[in-house]
């Protein structure tokens, strides 16, 4: 059971095909000669259903298999395992994903990871609200890297994340019922129930409850722990009103309490002055500095795992998601029209300096809503030629709004209210697009892709300073009053073209040409005026040029995929900061660099090796360089881990017992290299690297399943991201420890 801070939970390394762009799953299947083989797998990675391996798309798919077999519960459970791909999380709330050296981490007001449900993008200025949200019953999740904006939305740059949900069945009754013990006092229930109310009509619901004591305590004065309770559940309705016509509509719902965050105390700093003076000011009050070191010292969860905190750290998060889809089949065509309606809401208080005196403390409250709409139709001829278009909308708005109050380090009635400011944004995308897909001959494919995008991205910041006013006398209204939104319209084409060609019945290479557009914006207004930043910042463009193979060997039980990429950035986004200490805060502003270039490549090979046995090895490299950045050159992307690789075994063993259970046993690893969390070289800014081993064992049956795992095995220190400013002492977000315990599963219906 996983702890509630799940930075990365690299518990689940399991790399059997789940990573493997050339496979959907790890599981074998009897091949056509009597052996055991590689699963195959359809996505919908270009908006129509296809097997992987005809898709020119570097992408890595979790089968509804994998996604049981590794527990995956949320976004964090699986995609560090996707090659190439880097995963950090600042707090319960704020997290992001990089791909292929790509993300927000850079700089930008809009996001360059696109998420889906159902083929729907469903946010667009912050994934990160979205990635805290649990995957309740999910039959297949799609990770595609490098840049999708012709089919799956502006500012995909990166890459896309489309997640596929169970839709209920009307063929018949079934229940599926999962619980979990662990360390730190987890626990994890979910109910999976599928009703069918007439032939043509079903419903679908799942429930689930989740606590955790968390690794951490506080033992300064406010007391508390790292803890986790959340619960949510979802309801899917099918109504099949004639052959032709498909309904489908659900509705999310979830909430989540965090007790403490994932930053925890370390020595890290912009500078020895900076150290120095928050030194000083903790031994002025009083404090040992440093009262401890988790890295060195303590060790999560092992040897106490304390924090010291005056004052209470708590986050909460609710979020509710309703979709409508609908699919009509006429003629050789299908049109579908989809809409999705987010909500999500969340609030943070937190001592703010991140010690055992009153210095300061803050409250934030955020918010990010949307609604998205497309209407696609596509065709479905026998012959060479095929085609889909499509509309899209998307209107978002998110605001993060905070206070923070400064004390006299002694007195925890000496708050005073310091600072209040807020920074909102908004999101209007539209878009056109169209695809052509056309056979040459037997071994020659075409795609073909062009989308017109026009958005309009608004973001006003709104600050204020008091040092003598009280905060119950803050107006409720100041954070709902802001509307003067600076307005920044961009209009681009996105085309996207790829040739595949057969070089035999079971290799096939491709070559992908394809272009991505981050819309530009206004800087904050605060940033202008103090001669940091220019107005406005400029569009972003990005152009990618790809070339890969698949190939299936050995009468499909060897897979082995290669992709090489090269893409080139002008304009780049990239934030910049600067600590005002007459402000007491960071003022934070977007600004263009020179160019940018980013070459890498993916190796990936999974094995059936006899019908028991089963490997799988994948490996990445991303060499990334901006040109020119603050009089420095070829500095590389932030966030950006230069080599990843995993590697997973795992043996069957068929019939333990005369009643057809099956033993299995797995050990997986994973190593991912060091990084920097910002542009700047400075050693406060590197985040280490790690590599992390995971055990499993269990029986299976038909109807039930018993697993028990070790994560993080050899209780491995790491990190995956740091805050150096804006506390008394630099923060690391914490590594998962040492992590074990059991997951009964049982299944029963069709």
């Amino acid at each position: 059971m996983k702890i509630n801070f799940k930075v990365m939970n690299c518990k689940k390394l399991f790399c059997v095909a789940s990573i493997m762009v050339i496979s959907g799953g790890g599981h074998a299947q009897e091949g056509e000669e009597g052996f055991a083989s590689l699963e195959e797998i359809t996505v919908t990675a270009q908006k129509r259903e296809e097997n992987i391996l005809e898709v020119p798309v570097s992408a890595s798919v979790f089968g509804e298999a994998d996604i049981a077999t590794l527990r995956i519960d949320d976004t964090a459970d699986f995609i560090q395992l996707v090659p190439s791909v880097t995963f950090s999380q600042v707090d319960a709330n704020e997290s992001t994903v990089s791909i292929r050296g790509i993300s927000n981490s850079v700089g930008g007001i809009t996001d360059t990871v696109t998420a889906s449900i159902d083929g729907l993008n469903i946010v667009g200025l912050d994934t990160s609200y979205f990635y805290t949200n649990s995957l309740l019953d999910i039959e297949r999740i799609e990770v595609l890297r490098g840049p999708q904006g012709t089919l799956s939305g502006g500012n995909s740059l990166g890459g896309s994340i489309n997640y596929v949900t169970n839709k209920p069945d009307p063929g018949g009754f079934s229940i599926d019922l999962t619980a979990d013990i662990g360390r730190f006092d987890s626990q994890f229930g979910r109910i999976i129930m599928n009703v069918p109310l007439a032939d043509n009509l079903a419903v679908r619901a799942v429930a689930f409850n989740e606590t955790s004591d968390g690794a951490v305590t506080n033992a300064g004065p406010s007391g508390g722990s790292s803890s986790l309770d959340a619960f949510g559940g979802r309801v899917a309705i099918r109504w099949l009103p004639s052959d032709a016509l498909t309904l489908d509509f659900s509705l999310t719902a979830e909430e989540k309490d965090w007790g403490l965050p994932s930053a925890l105390p370390v020595d890290v700093y912009f500078s020895d002055d900076q150290r120095d003076s928050r030194i000083a000011t903790l031994t002025g009050l009083g404090g040992d500095y440093f009262v401890q070191d988790f890295l060195e010292d303590d060790g999560i969860g092992n040897n106490g795992g304390n924090v010291f905190f005056d004052h209470p750290y708590r986050v909460t998060a609710e979020f509710w998601l309703a979709q409508f889809n609908a699919e009509y089949d006429f003629d050789n065509h299908t049109l579908t029209a989809a809409f999705a309606k987010f909500d999500w809401e969340g609030d943070r208080t937190e001592d703010r300096d991140r010690s055992e005196f009153p210095v300061a403390i803050s409250d934030s409250s955020l918010f990010d809503r949307s609604e998205s709409l497309e209407i696609k139709l596509a065709s479905n001829y026998d012959g060479r030629f095929n085609w889909l278009a499509g509309v899209f909308y998307l209107n978002e708005e998110n605001q993060n709004a905070s206070t923070e109050l400064a004390g006299d380090g002694v007195s925890s009635t000496s708050y005073v209210f310091d600072v209040v400011s807020a920074d909102s944004a908004e999101l209007e995308r539209s878009g056109i697009y169209g695809s052509i897909f056309f056979d040459f001959t037997d071994r020659l494919r075409l795609t073909a892709g062009l989308r017109f995008n026009q958005e309009k991205v608004g973001n006003v910041s709104v600050f204020g300073f008091d040092p003598i006013y009280d905060i119950d006398t803050v107006e409720p209204d100041f954070f709902q009053s802001i509307e003067d939104f600076t307005t920044e319209t961009t209009d681009n084409f996105v085309p996207r073209i790829a040739l595949n060609y057969d070089v035999s019945d079971n290799l096939t290479t491709y070559f992908q040409y394809a272009q991505g557009i981050r819309s530009g914006f206004s800087n904050p207004e605060l940033a202008v005026d103090l001669d940091l930043a220019e107005p406005t910042v400029d569009e972003e463009e990005l152009t990618n040029y790809e070339f890969g193979m698949k190939g299936r060997f050995f009468d499909n039980r060897l897979g082995v995929n290669l992709a090489m990429y090269y893409a080139d950035f002008s304009s780049l986004q990239v934030g910049n900061f600067e600590e005002i200490s007459a402000l007491n805060r960071e003022v934070i502003w977007g600004e263009n660099v020179s160019d940018a270039t980013l070459t890498g490549y993916e190796v990936e090979i999974i094995a059936q090796l006899n019908e028991n046995l089963f490997f799988s090895f994948n490996y990445g490299y991303i060499d990334s360089e901006i040109d020119e950045l603050d009089g420095e050159n070829n500095i590389p992307f932030p966030n950006t881990r230069p080599e990843s690789l995993s590697s997973s075994i795992e043996y069957t063993a068929p019939n333990v017992v005369p009643s057809g259970i099956d033993a299995f046993f797995r050990a997986d690893y994973i190593y991912r290299d060091e990084t920097y969390e910002g542009t700047g070289r400075d050693e406060a800014d590197l985040i280490n690297s790690f590599s992390v081993v995971d055990l499993s064992m269990g029986i299976n049956a038909d109807e039930w399943s018993v697993t028990a795992y070790l994560d993080n095995a050899f209780d491995e220190e790491y990190w995956l991201s740091n805050t150096t400013g804006g506390s008394l002492r630099g923060t690391f977000n914490y590594f998962q420890p040492r992590s074990y315990g059991i997951r009964f599963n049982y299944r029963f219906g069709n």
